[in-house]
């Protein structure tokens, strides 16, 4: 469901509610901005660009829209109703893929040599760059454990017969989407009218990657997923995040008071390092929700886990077209299994406006 959306200030938060089972130098300006723009300054909205009806998907016989779809996760269990009008997607366009490890390091072979994860998302980033302009909000990062693909599921039947090395194999793959179909013709033409070197693949029915042992805190230390970059940002380090987020948990305000409470902090702290626009970093779901949808994990030069706010990723969002243009969608706190949800506009290497975000509690 969709809340209302105050125009306040600063990073979204979660209510007093603990936030339940998602499967279920000095910081810069940016940072600055992030922390305390409102949704007021309207500005930003007039930078997104407009796309014209023919990029917009057409009914099909079920009369729900089809063509290329929305860019993102509308599968996802809090943002399939942003998505009614449009047929599921089953058919992928695959840019690039990677092979990766819940430990973060990659499970692809040059010959008998290694590489390196590092150098595996690098590629990947290049992909993102190269193809900008494909339809609104493509392409776009993504892991299997979000969008699964029918390959995961044929490779569990195998597995339950006996044979798991199909499924292992298939596991925790990183790929560049250039375009989301409800049909393999529709997918084919795109390939072929936009003349990429790109391959398509059949996509699991039902959307997410299920937890196959039945133990989620197992499940959730074992799938990865992409972190896509949409805006330049610093990047705070673990023990920074750490600290204050202890001291907003014994602050006992409310969100207005908590949201200038960590505006302040952070304001104040040296970032640990900087974050481009367009960079990929992996994560488990275990460290996906450390900080509640607030931060959201990324890694230094050094190599050190950081964070950044949440909403400078596209984690948890589709970008869906309407009159205003291309809106991103986004899951920003989850409180008693009920999803907030932020749409502002689709703006990559701009920091969003950051506003609070109504989250309804325990029993409202």
């Amino acid at each position: 469901m969709r809340l209302p959306r105050f125009a306040l200030l600063s990073l979204p938060l979660m209510t007093a509610c603990a936030a339940s089972n998602p499967h279920d130098g000095r910081a810069s300006d940016v940072a600055d901005a992030a922390l305390t723009e409102t949704s007021a300054d309207t500005t930003r909205g007039s930078n997104a660009k407009e796309v014209s009806s023919s990029a917009r998907p057409s009914a099909g016989p079920s009369g729900k829209k089809r063509g290329l779809l929305p860019a993102g996760l509308c599968s996802h269990g809090y943002l399939s109703s942003q998505c009614g009008d449009y047929e599921e997607a089953r058919f992928a366009v695959v840019l690039a893929e990677t092979h990766v490890r819940p430990n973060g390091r990659a499970r692809v072979y040059f010959g008998d040599a290694p590489l390196r994860l590092e150098d595996e998302l690098r590629r990947l980033e290049r992909e993102l760059e190269v193809n900008r302009g494909l339809g609104p909000g493509y392409p776009f990062a993504v892991s299997d454990a979000d969008l699964p693909r029918m390959d995961q599921v044929l490779d569990q039947v195998a597995e339950e017969g006996g044979d798991a090395a199909p499924q292992r194999a298939n596991r925790h793959r990183l790929a560049v989407i250039g375009g989301l179909f409800s049909t393999r013709e529709e997918a084919d033409a795109f390939v072929v009218s936009k003349s990429l070197q790109a391959r398509v693949v059949e996509l699991a029915p039902g959307g997410q990657l299920p937890c196959e042992s039945g133990d989620y805190e197992q499940c959730a230390g074992a799938h990865v997923v992409a972190v896509e970059v949409t805006g330049r940002t610093p990047a705070w380090s673990d023990e920074q995040i750490k600290a204050i987020e202890a001291k907003l948990a014994d602050s006992g305000g409310d969100t207005r008071s908590v949201a200038d409470q960590r505006a302040k902090a952070l304001s104040g702290l040296k970032a640990a390092c900087d974050i481009e626009s367009g960079r990929i970093f992996t994560a488990t779901k275990r460290e996906l929700y450390s900080f509640d949808r607030v931060f959201a994990p990324v890694s230094c030069k050094d190599g050190k886990r950081a964070w950044i706010p949440w909403r400078h990723t596209r984690l948890e969002s589709v970008v869906i077209v309407g009159e205003k243009g291309p809106m991103i969608e986004q899951v920003v706190s989850v409180s008693c299994d009920m999803a907030t949800i932020d749409e502002r506009p689709f703006v990559l290497s701009a920091p969003p406006a950051m506003t609070e975000v109504a989250s309804a509690g325990c029993g409202d």
